[in-house]
């Protein structure tokens, strides 16, 4: 890809530098795998020049400076003004040369009515051209200025001033742009094994300024104005005005292609340490002013990556009353220059508290004040940092880590005051649709992972359902959430044997012949399990039907005769959790211990 170059100032300084880092592992001669993967590295160039030598536009500036900084005159004389400067002079009390000649007997070289700036920062990325060339290369960068210029030509009868600015930000095209690293290995004559480095630093910028200047005597004005690409000239004398004459004031496009050089190399010995260091250098102009260069090359590249939380990391609330849940996210790799390009991002839901609140930095810690009223709350979430300003253009893009929370099983943090486990659990398919269900501590709890009492609509459950069973009749063990469900299931089915026929009186002997009759709102029950015989005989649930002359007639599923506490109607009860599909919610478990926290 090409660009224009009409280029403005180009002063090829060469500065010497000490200071460069470089990290062993490139040093030359350092052995690596052919199949390798490039050495990349990351750099900052801070470009400071002042004085004269800096100013970009003006029409004082171009008297004073001359071919070193071209005038805005300049620009308009190429496109045939040149004949009404030479007019203008006429009225302006004062000629081109004798403004010259003015300069030259009360300007000092070091007194120069000019004060302008030039800042940049240039930022970038550098590759390998080949693994083990030592030969870097620009891949990514971008520049960021801001210049000043002001200049004041006073003379008997008149003056001339520029007051002029600009700034902006670009992307370094690499293969236009250049900014190269070479290491050399030790040539000296002592093999002191002192590595040198070559720096070479080739690139432009937009120049865009804004700006007027004004040449004003007793009897003329006149104000060239630069907005932009654009410039505007008008003028007025004792006969009239450039408008009276047909000239038309502004000109369109002039400076649309205008850029702005700096060329910049330097060299020096290796110094084989641990981190990044800056380097100054302080260059006189002679005009006055001067060159400030600030740098630093880091040769571990620009890869972040978020180190807290890593991937998959699980994170537990405090299993007290306070249910608080704190960590830590750190982003490693990051020159320390970009962080405040570095702001962090969490979903899908906010944390409570950050610490910086604007998340910016390489390190912010978060935290939830309290358990979530809702399950759905819990579970996978995402901690990302996203790079803005320089960091954006240089630094390879920052991999989202995924994260998850838990809450403490047993502890009873919640808004509800119930454990955990219960409270979040039968928020999900676990439940099954029972409305009525209580936490439990007390009763049958020492035996029983859950337990009904007729009389009453509700089952209760009691923490051994958090842990594990077998079902008998089917010789599955369930586990956590499985297990809460297989239990509600369990339960429930003892609820609705209840209100189903439990609860029903036992029928009477109404023939004589010593037998109870069967008739509407009574049961007969020959075994006493709790089975009505003729239910026995087509029992829901059950694989195999139920004998009504045995209390215990329960077989599994391979047909295998059962003993266990109670009788035929706890059968049925085991048949019902028998039922629940194992496994099918543990997404939606985040108890810790549970499904999917050991």
């Amino acid at each position: 890809m090409s660009r224009p170059r009409s280029v403005k100032l180009a002063k090829g300084l060469v500065v010497p530098m000490t200071g460069l880092l470089l990290a062993a592992s490139v040093l030359p001669g350092t052995a690596r795998a052919q199949d390798s993967e490039p050495q990349r590295m990351t750099g900052r160039v801070h470009y400071v020049q002042d004085g004269p030598a800096a100013a970009n536009s003006g029409l004082a500036t171009g008297f004073v400076v001359g071919s070193t900084a071209p005038a805005i005159a300049t620009s308009a004389a190429a496109i045939g003004y040149g004949l009404f400067f030479d007019l203008f002079t006429g009225f302006a009390d004062t000629s081109l040369t004798e403004i010259g000649e003015l300069l030259d007997d009360s300007y000092p070289d070091e007194a120069l009515p000019v004060r302008a700036t030039h800042d940049v920062t240039v930022d970038f990325t550098l590759e390998e051209t080949a693994p083990g060339s030592n030969s870097y290369s620009l891949t990514k960068g971008s520049v960021t200025w801001s210049s000043m210029t002001q200049a004041e030509i006073v003379y008997d009868g008149g003056s001339i001033t520029d007051n002029y600015s600009g700034d902006g930000t670009d992307s370094l095209l690499p293969g236009v742009d250049i900014i190269l690293v070479r290491i050399l290995p030790d040539t000296s004559a002592d093999e002191s094994g002192d590595n040198r480095y070559e720096f070479e630093m080739d690139i432009s910028h937009p120049d865009d300024t804004d700006g007027l200047s004004v040449w004003e005597s007793e009897s003329a004005k006149l104000t060239i104005e630069r907005a932009g690409p654009d410039m505007l000239v008008e003028a007025t004398t004792p006969f009239g005005s450039t408008r009276d004459i047909g000239m038309e004031p502004l000109i369109e496009g002039i400076f649309e292609d205008e850029r702005r050089a700096i060329s910049y190399s330097a060299s020096g010995v290796i110094l084989n340490i641990s981190k990044p260091v800056d380097f100054s250098n302080q260059v006189p102009d002679p005009l006055g002013g001067g060159l400030s260069v600030t740098a630093s090359v880091d040769f571990s590249g620009c890869t972040p990556n978020i180190t807290s939380p890593e991937q998959g990391e699980r994170l537990v609330y405090d299993d007290g009353t306070s249910g608080r849940l704190s960590g830590k996210g750190n982003l490693s790799g990051l020159p320390e220059q970009f962080d405040v390009n570095a702001t962090w991002e969490f979903g899908p839901r906010e944390f409570d508290n950050y610490d910086p609140p604007d998340l910016v930095g390489p390190e912010v810690r978060f935290r939830f004040d309290e358990l979530p009223e809702t399950n759905e709350e819990f579970g996978k979430y995402t901690a990302n940092v996203q790079l803005d300003g320089e960091a954006a253009n240089l630094c390879d893009e920052v991999t989202p880590v995924e994260f998850e929370l838990f809450f403490p099983r047993n502890a009873k943090g919640n808004s509800s005051g119930d454990a955990n486990w219960f409270w979040y659990w039968l928020q999900t398919p676990a439940r099954n649709g029972v409305g009525n269900i209580e936490y439990a501590e007390s009763g049958p709890c020492d035996e029983a992972d859950g337990y009904f009492r007729p009389g009453l609509s509700k089952i209760f459950l009691c923490d051994s359902a958090a842990n594990y069973n077998v079902n008998p009749v089917v010789g599955i063990t369930s586990h956590y959430i499985d297990n809460a469900a297989v239990t509600v299931l369990h339960e429930d089915r003892h609820r609705i044997n209840w209100d189903t026929w439990g609860r029903l009186p036992s029928c009477t002997d109404t023939d004589g012949d010593g037998k109870p009759d069967q008739a509407p709102g009574c049961k007969i029950d020959t075994d006493g399990d709790e089975v009505p015989d003729d239910v026995e005989l087509n029992p829901p649930l059950t694989a195999f039907p139920l004998d009504p002359q045995q209390y215990q007639s329960c077989r599994d599923i391979y047909g295998h005769y059962l003993l266990f506490k109670g009788g035929d109607e706890h059968c049925i009860a085991y048949w019902a959790g028998a039922y629940w599909p194992i496994d099918s919610i543990d997404e939606q478990d985040w108890a810790a211990p549970g499904s999917q926290h050991p």
